[in-house]
């Protein structure tokens, strides 16, 4: 670029004379000068345009180079951008393969949660068959309970009617339990008490109410009458 001020100057060096000629306005010069001239300007427009196209294969060159830069640049771009695809596409598939698991995992808990919510329900069920089951089987033992209880006072009322009998049977043994009839006191069975307690109570034995009461256990009922030695 900083030979273009002498290529102009030698354009202009071209066209002044050929200007002046056709004007007639001075007289022509020597044929030789201008040979000289022309020859002198010839080699000056060479030398600037050897000048030129050495520039221009300079600058052809830097193009070239720039070219090949700019193309490797795009090739590494587009390396890296396929690589960053790739890399997303890999993401993009762990996070689908992570997604799978995971909901695997949740529908496995949902199925456990609800067996085990249906065990509970069960169990749930079983308990109160089993709380239904016991209840009847006390009220069961309850009923039993009052039938022995009714039993034993059979059973007591039995002996007392045996016992009649046998005095009615036997009228000696009537006149001695007679003669002993004002030491025999009657009590009449509270809540809490047994036979251990009224023996004690009344200073006597288990053994000797049972027999004076005609009982073959221990089982006493609440309201029932003793005769007590």
């Amino acid at each position: 670029m900083r030979k273009q001020p002498g290529l102009i100057k030698t354009i202009i060096f071209l066209i002044l004379p050929l200007k002046l000629c056709c004007l007639g306005n001075i007289e022509a010069a020597p044929t030789r000068y201008y040979n000289d001239q022309t020859a002198v300007v010839l080699r000056e427009m060479r030398d600037n345009l050897d000048d030129l196209r050495h520039e221009v294969s300079n600058h052809e060159i830097e193009i070239k180079t720039y070219d090949e830069k700019v193309r490797t640049l795009e090739t590494i771009i587009d390396s890296m951008r396929q690589q960053w695809i790739e890399a997303g596409h890999a993401q993009t598939e762990a996070w689908k393969d992570s997604s799978k698991a995971l909901e695997m995992k949740i529908n496995s808990l949902e199925l456990l949660t609800q067996g085990i919510i249906s065990d509970v329900k069960q169990f749930k069920t079983y308990t109160n068959e089993i709380a239904t089951t016991l209840s009847q089987y006390k009220q069961k033992l309850t009923e039993f309970e009052k039938i022995i209880e009714f039993q034993n006072q059979n059973i007591d009322n039995l002996h007392q009617a045996i016992k009649s009998v046998a005095e009615a049977l036997n009228p000696t043994s009537g006149l001695s339990e007679k003669a002993e009839l004002p030491s025999v006191r009657i009590y009449k069975v509270v809540p809490g008490d047994t036979l251990e307690k009224i023996a004690r109570k009344h200073q006597t034995t288990i053994q000797a109410i049972k027999e004076l009461n005609g009982l073959s256990h221990d089982k006493i009922v609440v309201g029932q009458n003793l005769r007590i030695p």
